[in-house]
This record gives structure tokens, C-alpha cells and sequence, in this order.
């Protein structure tokens, strides 16, 4: 039986989240809409002070990230494109915080058409 596999790139390289922080992702994609992407993460502080994913640059405003998935060595592009939207959602409970990531490809096609 094949392993599933995901990969999230930034502009970094390959990000690499360990299963226990990584709590969901949804990805739509269209051909004549944005793609859309919609990534929750474990929040939680580090020894520092800060919190991890929320303080990490690579997770910031516009930043681009790329994602892939697919079994075995059979990976398939889902979709490129750009955080625009980074939410935390803390509770009084520390491990049930968490940091929703959200973005979406910017759609170009529909400049200069007319109906």
C-alpha cells in the first residue's frame, strides 16, 4: 500500500510540520477562480517566549507557499499562493490553541475580457 504524502513549500524551501501540530488543511482550486487555501496549526509557545507558527516568518502576510500531495513517489501540484490571513485562536486551555493560515492565488485571467 502506497504512503500519502503532503509537502508545504515556502520561499524558504520545504516546511517541514511535525503531525502533532498539524490539525487541517483544505485546498480548493479552480481554473477560472483564486485557488483557495485554508491551513490550521497547533499554536503553541516556546521556551523564548514566542509563539510558534504565529512568530515564524515563514508564515507571514504574503508570503507564497506551495502545496503537494499524492501517494508513493506519484506527487501532484495542487496549488501555489500567497497568506493573506493569519488568525490565532487562543483558549485559557494552552494546548487547545491554535493559528488558522489562510490565502489564495490571485486570478489575472479576467483583465482586459469583456462579456
Amino acid at each position: 500500500m502506497a504512503n500519502e504524502r503532503f509537502l508545504i513549500e515556502g520561499e524558504f524551501g520545504e516546511i517541514t510540520i511535525p503531525k502533532t501540530d498539524f490539525i487541517s488543511l483544505a485546498v480548493e482550486t479552480d481554473d477560472e477562480l483564486a485557488s483557495l487555501f485554508r491551513l490550521r496549526l497547533a499554536l503553541s509557545p516556546e521556551s523564548d517566549g514566542n509563539w510558534r507558527y504565529l512568530d515564524d516568518e515563514r508564515f507571514g502576510i504574503w508570503r507564497r507557499l506551495s502545496f503537494r500531495a499524492g501517494l508513493g513517489n506519484a506527487i501532484e501540484d495542487l496549488m501555489t499562493g500567497y497568506i493573506t490571513h493569519v488568525k490565532p485562536d487562543f483558549s485559557w486551555d494552552r494546548s487547545n490553541c491554535s493559528v488558522e493560515i489562510w490565502g489564495w492565488t490571485p486570478v489575472f485571467s479576467w483583465i482586459g475580457k469583456r462579456s
